[in-house]
């Protein structure tokens, strides 16, 4: 499932990722899995050493841009992730995602701040999105 997206869009030697061509592979790969199961897929991936953190980030945002709810089911899982906030490379692709989580900057701050309690390496990452959170 996954091969056909590290070759052919996050190849090294490329100047750039292909966004298209990810775009569109996701697309299949949630027309077969459904949106609902790609973070798990995805995170499992990374776990694996297929990508990195940043890879699956950013595999998670072109899904979400991609998908028909507008990532809307993506974002729930993210949120889910960081409330548990136990699986480093689940928060660790939950953090990096491109989009403020959580409806309430209240809660965003708190989830946040614990995250950067138990995980030290995100903890400037999430200083800053607790700073420039919307109200």
């Amino acid at each position: 499932m996954w091969t056909v997206i590290k070759s052919m869009c996050l190849n090294p030697a490329q100047p750039e990722y292909d966004l298209t061509a990810l775009s569109d592979q996701l697309m299949q790969i949630m027309a077969d899995i459904g949106i609902a199961a790609l973070p798990s897929q995805v995170a499992i991936a990374v776990q694996k050493g297929m990508f990195t953190v940043d890879e699956g980030a950013l595999l998670l945002g072109i899904a979400a841009y991609s998908s028909d709810d507008d990532g809307a089911t993506i974002r729930r899982e993210l949120e889910h992730w960081l409330r548990d906030g136990t699986d480093e490379v689940r928060v660790g692709l939950a953090v990096m995602h491109d989009t403020f989580l959580f409806t309430s900057r209240v809660e965003r701050a708190t989830i946040l701040t614990r995250i950067a309690q138990r995980f030290p390496q995100y903890a400037d990452m999430c200083r800053e999105l607790i700073e420039s959170s919307p109200d």
